[in-house]
């Protein structure tokens, strides 16, 4: 009998521990089909993380982890350049360190693709010149720094100036976005 995974939410991880996965990738398929931007709002431990885990793996073109699923032998397995930021691993403690844990995490997603950068925005664009190709954008917990600081109205508002500053440029980037989306 197949294990539950429980807690976790790292698609990777439950396929390569032969855990149950309930396959949803039909609707995978469609909305990403359907649609280029997408927005889903669900209460917690509704699996929207490993939602986000499931489209990474599938844009990064990982196609052996999806033996046995609806998508298989439905996807080109195309690889994409895929910019997955998780908002809970970022400091929120203050402005300045969500300022310097989001950049350091920008760092880190662009010496795994081997260029440099400043921002989001010159991140996107210069994966999708490196590459020649349009760039995956997920986010996950998009709201998280606000809501680390919701019962502080100040704290909370200069939290979501800089990640309005953040998120604001994602529209101006289409042209170079394949696909992109938040929790």
């Amino acid at each position: 009998m197949k294990e539950l995974p429980i807690g976790i939410s790292d698609f990777r991880k439950i396929k390569e521990k032969g855990c149950i996965y309930v396959d949803k990738t039909k609707y995978v398929y469609e909305m990403i089909r359907n649609n280029e931007y997408v927005f889903l709002s669900r209460p917690r431990r509704f699996g929207k993380s490993l939602l986000v885990s499931v489209l990474e793996c599938l844009f990064k073109g990982e196609k052996e982890l999806f033996v046995d699923t609806w998508i298989y032998d439905k996807w080109n397995w195309e690889s994409f350049p895929v910019v997955r930021l998780d908002m809970n691993n970022l400091d929120t403690s203050d402005v300045d360190e969500l300022k310097k844990s989001l950049i350091r995490r920008l760092v880190e997603i662009a010496q795994d693709y081997e260029i440099s950068l400043s921002a989001v925005y010159e991140l996107v664009v210069k994966l999708s010149r490196r590459y020649d190709k349009k760039v995956v954008l997920l986010i996950d917990e998009y709201e998280k720094p606000i809501l680390d600081h919701i019962s502080d109205k100040d704290k909370a508002k200069d939290m979501r100036e800089v990640l309005r500053q953040v998120y604001g440029r994602i529209k101006s980037m289409d042209e170079n976005l394949r696909f992109v989306f938040l929790t």
